[in-house]
Formats: structure tokens, C-alpha cells, sequence
């Protein structure tokens, strides 16, 4: 009966040393501590239509994976005409015509600078058919008024004037630089914080979906601006309305132009 028992308890203590054995030279698996590599890349050369405004917005962006923050130059092309305000005023002007004075038609004229013109004159030279055209109705404005001796003349001048203004679709250009934060996989966020004499604080997203990374979509909502100075009156009323841009918002639209002219914001 003590053999038998001895006999158990060398088995039992045998079975624990080598089960020890096992577990202690058993490899465990490796744990990938790293984070999971992000597929989506900030979007290299984008351009963007938008709802409810004649505007293009082309985004280039550019930084390191796993792209935590990114760089992006924006250029904003804005598109109008003259519109029913612009066109009111310019009727309000020409109502106002009979109270010109001799002196100050006189004023008008001696302000035009015939140098000026005749040195554009020389330029336009060398110009496209487009821009003589322009060029050639600006100069018979110019003209008429050299030649104008009464408010009749003027009004009649003026005329022509509004006429090739409010004919004129103008193309703005707008530059900014915008770092982004990366917040998900599909979704950057920018938020540089108040800016410019108002305080303007406007919170920018460029994002777009994981099944189809090659469609983005960019926003701006203005969240917060200062209203006490008369320079940033107004301002307030666009506050939490974004404007967006989106791969699916249309790109092409229908002006009635017979002028096109460039200006910079």
C-alpha cells in the first residue's frame, strides 16, 4: 500500500515537472502593437463644383503618411455678372444726371488721360481679336466723352458704359494655404483659429468616403466673428451656414456674356 502510494506520487510530481517544461519553453505569438496602416491619401489635385454659387474650388495637397497633417494650397475661382442690385444702381446714377454741372463735366473730361489711352492703344496692337474688340467699345466710351458738351451727351455715354459693364462676366481668382488634422480615416479638419480684424473663426473639412476615396467633398462653416467694429458688420449673418464643394456638384454653367474680364480678390 506505501509502494503503490509512493508510486502515485512520483507520477503526479514527473507530470507537473514536465508539463513545466512544456509551458515554459512554449513560444507565445507576437502582438502587433503598431497601428493599422490607413489606405486613404489625402487627395493630390482635386477640383470641386458647389451648390448654390458659380464658384470652382481646386485643392492640391501634400504631407507624409500616414498623413496626420496635410498642407493644402486652395484656389477659389468665383464667376458673376452684374446683377439686379448692380443694375439699380447704375439706373439710380443716370436719374441723378440732371443735377451734373458744367464744371463737373468739365472735371470728368479733364480726368481722362489721353497719354494713358494712347499708350493702351499701342498694346492692344499685339492683342487677340477678343481683347481689341474690348478694347475698341472702351475707347468709343473714351471718345464720346471727350466729345460730350452737355448732360444729354453724358447720359447718352453713360449708357454705353453700363452697357458693357453689366454685359461683363468678371472671373475672380482667391489663394490660401490651409493645414489640415487628420481626425478619421476619411476626414480632415482645419481650424486655425480667429483670424484677420474681425475674428473670423471658420472651421474647414475635406473628407471623403472608404468606398469611394477618389470622391471628396469640402466644407466651411463660419462659427464664430466679432460684430462691435463697423468694418465687420454683416458678417454675422453667415454664421453656421456652410458653403460646400463637392465632386457631384456641377461644373459647368451658362452665362449670357459678351465680355469676360479677370480680377484678384
Amino acid at each position: 500500500m506505501k509502494l503503490a502510494k509512493m508510486i502515485f506520487i512520483c507520477l503526479a510530481i514527473s507530470q507537473f515537472v514536465f508539463t513545466g517544461i512544456s509551458m515554459a519553453g512554449e513560444k507565445k505569438p507576437k502582438v502587433n502593437k503598431e497601428a493599422p496602416k490607413i489606405d486613404v491619401t489625402p487627395p493630390k489635385y482635386i477640383t470641386l463644383g458647389s451648390f448654390g454659387l458659380n464658384n470652382l474650388l481646386n485643392i492640391e495637397c501634400e504631407g507624409e503618411e500616414p498623413f496626420s497633417q496635410i498642407n493644402c494650397n486652395m484656389t477659389i475661382i468665383k464667376i458673376s455678372k452684374a446683377d439686379d442690385i448692380e443694375k439699380n444702381k447704375n439706373k439710380n446714377e443716370m436719374d441723378q444726371l440732371h443735377k451734373l454741372s458744367q464744371k463737373e463735366l468739365k472735371d470728368m473730361k479733364d480726368s481722362l488721360s489721353v497719354k494713358d489711352i494712347e499708350k493702351r492703344k499701342s498694346l492692344m496692337a499685339h492683342g487677340t481679336t477678343e481683347q481689341k474688340t474690348y478694347f475698341a467699345d472702351f475707347i468709343d466710351v473714351f471718345n464720346a466723352i471727350e466729345k460730350a458738351n452737355n448732360v444729354s451727351d453724358v447720359k447718352g455715354i453713360l449708357r454705353k458704359f453700363y452697357d458693357v459693364q453689366e454685359n461683363t462676366c468678371k472671373l475672380k481668382l482667391w489663394h490660401a494655404e490651409t493645414t489640415f488634422k487628420r481626425i478619421s480615416e476619411n476626414k480632415w479638419v482645419a481650424n486655425p483659429g480667429p483670424q484677420g480684424l474681425c475674428n473670423v473663426i471658420r472651421i474647414q473639412t475635406l473628407e471623403n468616403t472608404k468606398e469611394y476615396p477618389m470622391l471628396w467633398k469640402f466644407s466651411e462653416v463660419t462659427v464664430s466673428t466679432d460684430t462691435d467694429s463697423p468694418l465687420c458688420e454683416g458678417l454675422d449673418k453667415g454664421l453656421n451656414k456652410p458653403i460646400v464643394y463637392s465632386w457631384d456638384a456641377p461644373k459647368s454653367m451658362k452665362f449670357d456674356c459678351k465680355y469676360i474680364e479677370y480680377n484678384d480678390f
